[in-house]
């Protein structure tokens, strides 16, 4: 004998009643599983953005300045060569720098001077001559001026002056 799920007076049965309650307690189970892992989430980006350290610690980030050309004075160095009369370059430079490194260039100036004097006696005029050859001796430069201002950046270098004779 079968059995009716109708109750006489229209009521649902039990099994009735859960099976169309199911879906429901579905989409609530998984708007909680959802808002579970937003919290998660946001509590993850909170902690590694705004203080996952020791409490009241503070770190100094220097941001670097605007841009400065500071111009160095123009010099005149002998180039190598194998004949007597050696030929020569003036130069007039311009380091690119960030503003609040001037004072650290001015106190390297005078060794800085040298290097680029000693850097271009080891040149030899083939090794200037062209677009290619003030391109190398720029970044050789900006390298030798990096070197000496460290930590400070020589973010460029610019020919104000290049007389090759």
């Amino acid at each position: 004998m079968a059995e009716d799920t109708d109750t006489p007076d229209g009521a649902e049965t039990d099994g009735d009643a859960r099976k169309k309650a199911a879906p429901g307690k579905k989409r609530l189970v998984i708007l909680g599983a959802a808002g579970v892992a937003v919290a998660a989430i946001l509590g993850i980006v909170g902690f590694l953005l705004f203080g996952g350290g020791e409490a009241g610690k503070k770190t100094l980030i220097e941001l670097p300045g605007p841009s400065v050309y500071v111009e160095l004075p123009t010099f005149i160095a002998d180039l190598k060569t194998d004949k007597c009369r050696s030929p020569v370059v003036k130069l007039t430079l311009s380091l690119e720098i960030a503003g609040n490194h001037r004072d650290r260039l001015t106190e390297i100036q005078p060794q800085l001077m040298d290097a680029l004097r000693m850097l271009l006696r080891d040149r030899t005029r083939q090794d200037l001559a062209g677009r290619e050859g003030a391109e190398n001796l720029r970044a050789a430069v900006q390298t030798q001026a990096a070197n000496m201002m460290a930590p400070a950046e020589v973010r460029g270098v610019l020919f104000k002056e290049f007389l090759l004779q």
